[in-house]
């Protein structure tokens, strides 16, 4: 089952927020590998967790999300949970219905 569509578009967005940060660093060469690898690692579980979604996936992501965030986010690193829920919220302008 797939998950809701706001779930979704959370999911998709963060990905798309992840990747765009790994390609800019990966040209700038200047953030230590540890730091690209947890951030690929926050990520790498939301496709396999898209395509086989229950009711405590949400948490799940949050909670890899979230550990990322707390270890990187002084250093320059993204606020993926913090961007994950921002896109879950329906009040978010961003939010757009699938067509």
């Amino acid at each position: 089952m797939l998950p809701p569509e706001t779930e979704l578009f959370a999911c998709l967005d963060v990905m798309k927020h992840a990747i765009l940060q790994a390609r800019v660093w990966g040209w700038e060469g200047e953030v230590p590998s540890e730091q690209l690898a947890d951030l690929m690692s926050a990520v790498h579980n939301i496709p396999g967790t898209i395509m086989n979604w229950d009711a405590r996936q949400d948490e799940d992501i949050k909670r890899d999300l979230e550990a990322y965030e707390r270890k990187w986010a002084r250093s320059g690193g993204p606020c993926l949970r913090t961007q994950y829920e921002q896109s879950v919220n329906p009040a978010n302008p961003n939010l757009r219905t699938a067509k």
